[in-house]
């Protein structure tokens, strides 16, 4: 994983300096170039939906518990199209840090009540960065289709209560297809198909009865719309909507009979932003 973190923040370096090495495009239309050359501050709202279920190692099927929210945040990417390799190169970095609080509904451990037993409030604060490198295609006259390869990471940090912490995290990799078109003059829409797998997954706690856990991947999925506005040459309103979702699965039990049983989340992002173009 550290190698993982260190490719990214190579790429992350890289592509702060895109403006200095690289010559901008020269066949992408101009309103979607601006779009695609810009560092961006947002705001975004993650709305969560987790579940553990039952089922495997001795468990009854059915919910165990869930977490449900709306969680706030803040980010920063860069993204940047240029003739480097290949023509119409696209690059873009992102991370993002969300923080707050989540909805918890379960039952007390080892104590047989049953999914609802219990409903309380966990804190989560939620970390995400990732890189993508694509080829632009020019379509019609103001459109654009750019396949791209994307590598990431996810990590949250659930606070069941004051004494109890559990950090998820994977990292994922895999192949996207963003699609963007200009109607309008100054006006970029988007939509934006994604489809990887997660790697490395795995749990850990500051409880000793289970301290750290392996758990299966799984395929990650995204789908997700956008726009972007040019209120002037140099500063671009953003707006996007995203979701994506993806499981962990069953981890081994331990010496002292304890397990991660299986879960999946579902997040629905929503960000709205600034944009320098350069």
């Amino acid at each position: 994983m550290r190698s993982l973190h260190f490719t990214l923040s190579i790429c992350a370096a890289a592509l702060l300096s895109a403006p200095v090495f690289a010559a901008r495009s020269s066949t992408a239309p101009s309103d979607i170039l601006a779009a695609n050359n810009q560092y961006t501050l947002y705001l975004q709202n993650t709305k969560v939906d987790y579940a553990e279920t039952g089922g495997s190692h001795g468990a009854a099927p059915g919910l165990l518990d869930t977490e449900n929210g709306n969680v706030g945040g803040f980010g920063l990417s860069a993204s940047s199209m240029s003739d480097l390799w290949l023509g119409n190169d696209y690059f873009q970095f992102d991370f993002n840090y969300s923080s707050g609080n989540t909805g918890y509904v379960g039952s007390y451990l080892n104590s047989n009540a049953g999914y609802g037993s219990l409903v309380s409030s966990s804190t989560a604060d939620i970390y995400n960065y990732s890189f993508r490198y694509g080829k632009g295609i020019s379509v019609l006259k103001q459109s654009m289709l750019t396949p791209y390869v994307e590598i990431g990471h996810h990590r949250w940090e659930r606070g069941l209560s004051a004494t109890q912490e559990e950090t998820y995290s994977h990292n994922y990799a895999g192949f996207g297809l963003l699609m963007q078109t200009a109607p309008v003059s100054k006006l970029v829409l988007d939509a934006d198909l994604f489809y990887g797998r997660t790697f490395q997954s795995k749990m850990t706690t500051n409880q000793y009865t289970l301290t750290e856990a392996t758990l299966g991947n799984s395929s990650f999925k995204r789908y997700g719309v956008g726009a972007d506005y040019a209120f002037s040459q140099r500063f671009h309103g953003k707006i996007s909507y995203s979701h994506e979702s993806y499981s962990y699965g069953i981890s081994g039990v331990n010496s002292y009979g304890y397990y991660e049983p299986n879960s999946t989340t579902k997040n629905s992002i929503y960000r709205v932003g600034i944009g320098y173009a350069f």
